[in-house]
């Protein structure tokens, strides 16, 4: 954005109201260091496989809250990306996954670990 600023001659406007500094505490507070230390917190006692889900359920979560406060008018293209991605996630949970096997060497390796 600063490369196109400076492309087209835009100068730098900064709004210092107090509606757009509020909001802008309170997004850098909540939305990214409490947001990413929550993240993390799930990440250590989730796991990755089960974290990944939050990646998967914010943008839902998001266009839902849109549509009750902001009127989102939903589109054919919204309704087929959300599809996808409900049927993308019932494919993961649906897929058996092949047992890992033992490299510990007092172990048989050709034994599945469970």
């Amino acid at each position: 954005m600063a490369l196109y600023a400076v492309l087209t001659g835009t100068p730098p406007a900064l709004d210092l109201g107090v509606g757009y500094v509020v909001s802008f505490l309170y997004l850098t507070v909540f939305g990214t260091v409490a947001g990413f230390t929550i993240y993390l917190t799930l990440l250590k006692t989730w796991g990755l496989g089960r974290t990944a889900y939050v990646a998967i359920a914010i943008p839902l979560v998001a266009l839902a809250v849109s549509t009750i406060f902001e009127n989102y008018q939903w589109t054919p293209l919204a309704v087929a990306g959300v599809g996808l991605v409900l049927v993308g996630n019932l494919m993961l949970i649906r897929k058996k996954r092949p047992a890992l096997m033992a490299t510990d060497s007092l172990s048989n390796p050709e034994k599945p670990v469970v």
